[in-house]
């Protein structure tokens, strides 16, 4: 299932995923090129670098969303949801790879930092919910997937929050009191080293670095958020 020779993670969870990544990718980099095991990892690594742009860096049909949908992604809200802080993982380990110098995984960074930089600044998305801890990315689990980071907005807050919650101002004091927390806080534990903001920072620091002007902005709200975690206790 995993292709025998070619190593491919994609069956297992995002956050598997993520963290399989993210460990051949510190292995193929830091074994000596005198070790018969270099090769070994680093055609593992190419291998799934290789199936991930396939599937969506260089896929004209591949959803606009910027979103892991292969293996056990789309499992939530009735197979109509994903976990963006699974995804985060995914796109924290593809930035980690990059920055190794792994060049393969520069393209597929710049198709994930769509995801997180939109949940912060996209069109008719509110930052406030961008680490929640599912979200709604199709209609059904045969539709295809929503186009904007808007719909995928609108549908969540809809099926979590009610019809009436998506007409409140974004970050206003209204919104705040139906989330029961302070004007300008994220929802998913800000306050926690582990919440899903956190989760999300690593990701969206990675996407701001390659996203331009639009990766500096998503950077600048996520920010200017009213409450954060201290990790001096959780690092």
């Amino acid at each position: 299932y995993r292709e025998n020779i070619k190593g491919l993670l994609r069956p297992e969870q995002v956050r598997g995923q993520a963290w399989a990544l993210r460990t051949l990718a510190e292995a193929a980099y830091i074994t000596p090129d005198s070790d018969r095991l270099k090769e070994h990892f680093n055609r593992i690594l190419d291998s799934n670098l290789d199936w991930y742009n396939a599937e969506y860096s260089n896929n004209t049909n591949a959803n606009k969303l910027g979103v892991i949908v292969n293996g056990y992604a789309v499992i939530y809200n009735d197979s109509r949801g994903v976990a963006p802080w699974q995804d985060d993982f995914f796109t924290a380990a593809v930035g980690h790879a990059h920055e190794l110098g792994f060049t393969k995984a520069t393209s597929l960074l710049k198709f994930k930092s769509t995801f997180p930089i939109q949940r912060m600044i996209g069109q008719n998305a509110c930052y406030i919910r961008g680490a929640m801890y599912s979200m709604i990315v199709r209609d059904s689990d045969k539709s295809p997937y929503y186009t904007t980071i808007g719909q995928a907005f609108k549908a969540s807050d809809t099926y979590e929050l009610g019809d009436a919650f998506t007409r409140l101002q974004c970050a206003s004091a209204e919104m705040a009191t139906k989330l029961g927390l302070k004007t300008g806080e994220m929802t998913g534990y800000s306050t926690a080293y582990a919440g899903y903001p956190s989760n999300m920072q690593p990701a969206l620091a990675y996407a701001a670095d390659i996203g331009g002007a639009q990766g500096a902005n998503a950077w600048k709200v996520f920010m200017a958020r009213s409450v954060k975690p201290d990790y001096r206790f959780g690092p």
